[in-house]
């Protein structure tokens, strides 16, 4: 499986030659960048890596995990391609597109007023794991009791998830690489600057993890 961050939290998962997208395509909200247009038009047109695209998944309806309209733009031309939002009570559940497997289970949002309903991921293909943790908030039990001892290969989760001994912690458990993604493209901006502490304050630690920006 080949993954490739295409913005700030929106990835493509590709496999046997199918695409998986997740939180693509997703919209401004400061300081977060929207998914490039370009990537846009081509995923719109189904062109090259998303000719054979199996199905749209969404952790949250956030614009920066989810652009509503240019949705409703791609639902109307692709109407046979699967979007997949997650539903109120819908607190777990497995679904299949193409040749992936997704595994999904309600942890709520960081906290914020208004939270949407929130869900982390666990997708397999061709023997390959990946743990999408999103906005989840910073409940190590929870992902515990989701992942069940499983430890993925890869897993992406934000910088709020290096600030704490108990999160670093999960980190380590999760996957045996860890990738820190959502990061603003200012490098100034302040979580980015955080981030940069925590890595060097505890890099001891943190030996399996990188942000990508």
């Amino acid at each position: 499986m080949q993954l490739t961050l295409l913005c700030n939290a929106g990835l493509a998962m590709v496999s046997g030659g199918q695409t998986l997208l997740v939180d693509v395509p997703a919209g401004e909200a400061p300081p977060f960048a929207p998914l490039p247009p370009e990537i846009w038009r081509r995923i719109l047109e189904r062109n090259g890596d998303y000719r054979r695209l199996v199905g749209l998944w969404f952790t949250h309806t956030h614009p920066d995990h989810c652009d509503l309209d240019a949705l409703a733009a791609f639902q109307r031309r692709w109407p046979e391609v699967p979007c997949l939002m997650p539903q109120a009570g819908e607190r777990h559940g497995i679904v299949e597109l193409g040749g992936f497997t997704l595994e999904y289970a309600e942890i709520p949002h960081a906290p914020i007023p208004n939270p949407p309903v929130h869900r982390v991921t666990w997708i397999e293909a061709e023997g390959r794991s990946v743990y999408v943790a999103a906005d989840a908030a910073l409940d190590v039990e929870a992902h515990r009791a989701f992942l069940r001892g499983r430890r993925a290969g890869d897993a992406f989760f934000n910088a709020m998830y290096l600030s704490r001994p108990e999160t670093r912690a999960l980190l380590r458990e999760a996957a045996d690489r860890v990738w820190i993604y959502h990061m603003p493209p200012d490098q100034t901006d302040g979580i980015w600057r955080k981030c940069r502490r925590n890595l060097e304050r505890f890099a001891p630690e943190l030996t399996t993890v990188t942000v990508l920006d």
